[in-house]
């Protein structure tokens, strides 16, 4: 099955202990700095096996892939280049399985 899809994905002013990016110490807590939450609209397509065992119980198995693209909020100096394409776009990469009811 092919399955393409849209969605956001939203990260909050969130950290936690030695942030790399804004050199704090601390616990996990939200706090409200001059940084904005990041807001990133998901294009995406799921490509799954599905396996029904019963009619109302099967197991799936997939990848899903596509990229992300930033709509508003501020990634800062040192954006973790690592994983992030530019400032503004990050790939999407995972592998799922579970059974469905």
């Amino acid at each position: 099955m092919v399955s393409p899809g849209l969605g956001v994905n939203i990260f909050p002013d969130w950290w936690y202990g030695d942030d790399p990016y804004r050199g704090r110490r601390g616990h996990w807590r939200y706090e409200r700095t001059g940084y904005n939450s990041l807001v990133y609209l998901v294009g995406d397509v799921d490509v799954s096996w599905l396996y029904d065992f019963t009619p109302h119980c099967g197991f799936e198995l997939g990848v899903k892939a596509g990229i992300a693209g930033r709509l508003s909020g501020h990634v800062g100096d040192d954006y973790p280049s690592g994983v992030m394409w530019g400032r503004n776009f990050y790939p999407v990469l995972a592998a799922y399985a579970g059974l469905r009811f």
